[in-house]
């Protein structure tokens, strides 16, 4: 094998005799002249070859610079590997512009923050991708993206649009169309400014360690490193490599894409991991070479069809990213027949991968190492066959070890980032002399190969003494059952810091918390042995994209689960959790009460199905206090309920007592009713006016804008005004059409983003009256039901259950609301996105084209209340008469049902209160009458509709606790779902369409860290 390996790079060398700098867009067309015919990007359902990609490359370059686009510009790029990627990305180049390559994994928050710090002025994006709709995530992103208006990314002129499920919006650039754009101006595209030492890259960090920062790599870079790729793994002509790791990562962009290029070779593009894909790929077009990580590894080892495979082609595999067992190379070898295993290590900030084991090196270098310094050849240092240069540094002052001393890991080369894009002082941290600085522990032993000890961030002190997590992750790892170890840190009143592990075990294999532990003693000095064990899946893991896993959110996972109850992590003691919804969970923990595993809302929360552990779990409701009452918006009270200056009001965000005032001034703000000196509540009357308030426990008083206004006998606190005291205050308040809505976050996402589509549901209410307001003063009922907030707030636009639910009222008032939920119906369900969702009736009540029909009346029943609409709105009144009010539900507690409001307050995971009135429409006291009296018999102490959901309510609740079956289906219309004109998915009235709008919502909520 050796001489086979050393006749390959012999071949390189002689082809690349000196180094030749290009930038991308002449790469691409240096290689179409080369290998013209050769298939280049290839899928199940396409081929492209290396000519017909540079053809295609030049027309949507042609398109962007017809857009717009000149040398210099940026272009983002969000997209999976559909093999459109490819040519896009070379076009890019092509124009002369920087390519931007975005995780298509962000969510809305990160995609704005990366939309407006790069400062793209166009954006190549999909349609859709693994249940995200991206022109969706575009509105919540960066609102007005459509029309070039978004506030929050000044500079994005134009979207243009892969359709990879659901069409483009109108008006919405294609990719297809852009290419028709380029042929209308061919030659539109000039680089010829552009330089090989310019910037072609602007890729973000992949996120182990922290917020993303965007890393600039030049054209010549990247193709250094690919070519050193090349060398060093000494790919034979036509190389075909099959990967799903994403081409905005340096791991698939440059190992994959750009290294195959070198010797004319082909990628095998797949959109998401999946070994039974996988495993098809490499039988079907005869894959020589794949891109892992280890987690992919074992899970193609272990995929119980893997023998039904043909994989003899398979020769090469690249497996990086993560450390491996011996175990797992061994296996690759024996089990998938590949020869040639190599791993390797590397940064964005350095260019991608700088070290490689070689083919022909043992598989105990490849377990114990990260590898030497790729071959450079030609395109390496001057006067050394290396691609780059490594030493270590003393991690806190940052000089210079030496040799082959343990420190902290530096390099140079002429791949190296010329910085982070517009982060000056990251710039200056991370670059010193030409060397950047890894963040990673090891050496550089004698050989020349490195040795990677951890991150230094992830070293801790117990008991005084440092904690090296790598060394307890080594000794463990090499026992049998265990398939994945991390040591991480959680708090520890004795010792500062503990050690926690978070194990994944083999399949089919079992050991004990105390075997670990009994383990670690045994081998490692008494400071080092971790007190807590944590047993998790694989796919528990909190990883980015390309399958490295982000120790830092596993060190946040990891203590919120020693410390959620308790606080500290004392005095352990093992206590095995049962398997349940999560993960599997074995702690030793503090007491009895040791919380469980947070959940992996990613396997609770399923597009057709969810968990029933989400209505009874006291965890999850705890997290759902913190990641969404106390984070997001939350509908608090209406304006009209304190009209006056220095009104109040008693409201409740969640648990939270919340006092609402207006102050002389108009404003209204919301308070904390606790007293600051020793927490009673200061106001106990349901409503009232003042301008302040008095606590009764010792007289302290304040404003009612919460200020302290005096306390008494204050000469124990030093004399008047000494005490920098007051009420809390909800630090952001907005409203939209009088309805108030609340957020703790002290910043974030606006209201009228959180809105999204249900702010016209607001308005189109308003539109109802005659002077345009609406009041919710009639006063408010409360019904506390023994259920989990979600099922209501499910219910409250589910058209599945009134037939049966309400189906005896139907039949004995003769109503015809039964009729509006049926397989016959021409009624919508709609998902307006951020979790809100409606009932739209509009369709039905156009077809009789009767006013006031969604009212139960006719127009000669209100004729004063009809005359006040036509004179206001003119043509428009008999569409909103027809019409009439919503029915929508917005996220996570707001409920309007045409005549009625209901506000869900949830007070524990069984427990909640709905609050509701008649709504009351300002100028219509015709109507407002009517309202009332509807509501008290459909709503009322002695009501019928609320009964029957009550009693609903309360029987799924005892439901869901049973063990089995475990799930609620959530599939009804899923089948059938489409896309009306506003972009919207929508379904049939009696579909599920926004329960699964909520559920998608609620779970990107509680999977957010921030």
């Amino acid at each position: 094998m050796r001489s086979d390996i050393e006749q390959r790079r012999s071949r390189l060398h002689s082809r690349h005799d000196r180094w030749t700098r290009r930038t991308l867009g002449d790469w691409l067309d240096h290689c179409a002249r080369e290998f013209a015919d050769r298939p280049f990007v290839v899928t199940d359902d396409l081929c492209l070859t290396y000519r017909e990609t540079a053809d295609l490359a030049a027309r949507l370059a042609d398109g962007l610079a017809a857009l717009g686009v000149r040398p210099g510009d940026r272009v983002g790029l969000l997209m999976a590997n559909f093999p459109q990627f490819v040519p896009l990305k070379f076009a890019i180049a092509k124009a002369g512009a920087v390519a931007i390559p975005f995780n298509y994994l962000y969510r809305h928050d990160e995609l704005a923050y990366v939309l407006e710090q790069s400062a793209c002025s166009v954006l190549i994006t999909m349609t859709d991708f693994a249940d995200q709709d991206y022109q969706g995530l575009l509105d919540t992103a960066v609102p007005g993206w459509q029309h070039g208006t978004a506030a929050n990314a000044p500079e994005l002129r134009h979207v243009v649009a892969l359709p990879t499920g659901t069409a483009a919006r109108e008006g919405v650039l294609t990719v297809e169309a852009l290419a028709d754009l380029g042929r209308a101006h061919t030659g539109a595209a000039d680089a010829s400014s552009v330089r090989p030492d310019d910037i072609g890259d602007v890729l973000y960090t992949s996120g182990t360690t922290g917020s993303p920062k965007g890393v600039l790599i030049t054209h010549d870079a990247v193709l250094r490193t690919a070519y050193a790729s090349a060398l060093t793994r000494a790919f034979e002509d036509g190389r075909r490599i099959l990967f799903s790791l994403p081409c905005y990562h340096m791991f698939g962009y440059v190992e994959g894409l750009l290294a195959a290029m070198v010797v004319g070779g082909s990628v095998v593009l797949q959109t998401a991991f999946d070994a039974l894909r996988y495993l098809e790929g490499v039988q079907r077009h005869r894959a020589t070479d794949i891109l892992c990580v280890p987690t992919m590894s074992i899970a193609l080892l272990e995929h119980p069809r893997r023998a039904e495979f043909d994989l003899s082609s398979l020769t090469a595999i690249l497996s990086g990213s993560a450390p491996a067992p011996i175990w797992l190379w061994e296996r690759i070898r024996e089990e998938l027949g590949v020869s040639e295993i190599v791993t390797g290590y590397g940064m964005t900030e350095t260019g991608g991968a700088m070290t490689l084991t070689l083919p022909e090196d043992e598989l105990a270098l490849t377990a114990t190492t990260v590898g030497r310094p790729k071959l450079g050849g030609v395109a390496g240092l001057p006067g050394a066959d290396a691609l780059t240069e490594y030493k270590t540094i003393d991690p806190e002052t940052g000089a210079d070890l030496p040799p082959h001393t343990p420190g902290e890991l530096a390099s140079r080369g002429p791949t190296t980032m010329t910085g982070f894009w517009r982060k000056p002082e990251e710039t200056a941290l991370a670059l010193t002399g030409g060397w950047v600085r890894s963040g990673d522990l090891g050496r550089v032993r004698e050989d020349g190969y490195l040795e990677v000890t951890g991150r230094s961030k992830e070293l801790y002190k117990s008991g005084g003494e440092l904690v090296m997590p790598k060394e307890i992750e080594d000794l463990l790892s090499q026992h049998p059952a265990v398939s994945q170890v991390y040591a991480v840190a959680v708090p520890d009143d004795r010792w500062g810091d503990a050690g926690c592990l978070c194990v994944v075990r083999v399949p089919g294999q079992d050991v004990s918390a105390d075997e670990l532990l009994g383990l670690c003693r045994a081998k490692l000095a008494r400071f080092k042995v971790p007190k807590h064990v944590l047993f998790l899946e694989a796919a528990a893991l909190p990883t980015t994209p390309t399958g490295k896993v982000q120790k830092f959110r596993l060190g946040t996972w990891a203590r919120e689960r020693i410390t959620a109850k308790t606080g500290t992590a004392n005095q352990p003691r093992e206590r095995k959790e049962p398997k349940g919804h999560g993960a599997e969970v074995t702690t030793t923990a503090p007491d009895a009460n040791t919380s469980v595993a947070r959940p992996d809302y990613a396997r609770l929360i399923q597009p057709d199905r969810v968990h029933g552990s989400l209505y009874t779990d006291p965890q999850i409701f705890q997290e759902e206090l913190e990641r969404i009452w106390y984070r997001t918006w939350v509908y608090v009270g209406h304006a009209s309920e304190v009209p006056q200056p220095n009104d109040y009001v008693r409201k409740n965000i969640g648990p939270q007592d919340i006092v609402m005032t207006r102050a002389a001034d108009g404003e209204i703000h919301l308070l904390l009713n606790r007293c600051a000196h020793r927490a009673n509540l200061v106001c106990e009357d349901a409503k009232g006016n003042s301008s302040s308030f008095r606590c009764p426990y010792h007289g302290w008083t304040y404003r009612n804008t919460g200020e302290l206004l005096g306390y008494p006998y204050n000469k124990g606190y030093g004399g008047k005004g000494k005490l920098d005291l007051r009420m809390g205050r909800v630090p952001r308040v907005a409203s939209h059409q009088g309805f108030v809505f609340a957020s703790f976050a002290e910043d974030g996402p606006s209201l009228a983003e959180h809105l999204g589509e249900a702010a016209g549901e607001l308005d189109r209410l308003a539109r109802l009256s005659p002077e345009g307001e609406v009041q919710l003063n009639a006063g408010w009922l409360k019904h506390r039901t023994k259920a989990n907030w979600k099922l209501l707030a499910e219910n409250e636009t589910d058209g599945y259950h009134p037939q049966f639910v309400h189906g005896s009222i139907f039949s004995v008032t003769g109503s015809p609301i039964g009729a509006l939920y049926s397989d016959n119906s021409t009624a919508v369900t709609r998902n307006l996105g951020g979790g809100h969702s409606e009932n739209d009736l509009r369709p039905e009540f156009r077809k009789f084209d009767e006013p006031m029909r969604w009212f139960g009346t006719t127009e000669e029943r209100v004729p004063d209340y009809v005359a006040a609409m036509r004179a206001l709105h003119g043509e428009d009144a008999e569409r909103i008469l027809v019409e009439g009010a919503p029915h929508v539900m917005i996220f996570p507690n707001l409920f309007i049902a045409e005549i009625q409001v209901f506000v869900i307050q949830p007070l524990s995971a069984g427990e909640c209160v709905q609050h509701s009135t008649a709504v009351q429409l300002r100028g219509a006291p015709e109507l407002n009458r009517r309202m009332v009296s509807q509501s008290i018999g459909s709503v009322g102490p002695a009501g019928m509709l609320l009964a029957d959901d009550t009693e609903m309510y309360e029987r799924n609740q005892r439901g869901v606790q049973m063990r089995s079956p475990e799930w609620l289906d959530l599939r009804r219309g899923l089948q059938r779902e489409r896309v009306d004109e506003r972009g919207l998915k929508i379904g049939t009235a009696t579909d599920e369409t926004g329960m699964r709008g909520f559920w998608a919502h609620y779970r990107g909520l509680m999977e957010d860290q921030a």
